[in-house]
């Protein structure tokens, strides 16, 4: 479902030189960069209404924030909102964390903002 989202991201770190991609220092510039090069997905619909609603970097973490119909998010817990987006990334991706990047999958439900966990490394079921 995000096949589109993954592509863009592999091919923007694809453009990023070898040494960068694993120096600390570099992951910052690296997130703001991958931000950027996302936009084109902030608003793209996922199905069932569920849309990326924002993608920004803070520090050398990727945000993605989600949104979706009314009352999507009950029964769901921020850890899962964020498995699924974070498991699709490693399943196409797995060098995503291996980047000095964190990642983090905030979500919005009736005008309500979840901030979601920090996710350092690929989830277990993605592995």
């Amino acid at each position: 479902m995000f096949k589109n989202l993954f592509l863009s991201v592999l091919m923007l770190v694809a453009a990023v030189p070898a040494a960068a991609q694993n120096d600390p220092a570099q992951a910052s510039a690296l997130a703001a960069k991958l931000a950027e090069g996302l936009q084109s997905s902030v608003g793209q619909d996922f199905g069932g209404g569920l849309k990326i609603h924002a993608v920004v970097s803070e520090a050398n973490m990727l945000v993605f924030t989600v949104i979706g119909p009314d009352g999507w998010r009950a029964g769901i817990t921020p850890e899962m909102v964020s498995d699924a987006l974070v498991g699709g990334f490693c399943k196409e991706m797995p060098q995503f964390f291996d980047m000095a990047l964190l990642m983090r999958v905030d979500s919005i439900d009736g005008g309500s903002l979840l901030k979601g966990p920090r996710v350092e490394a690929c989830p277990a079921t993605a592995e």
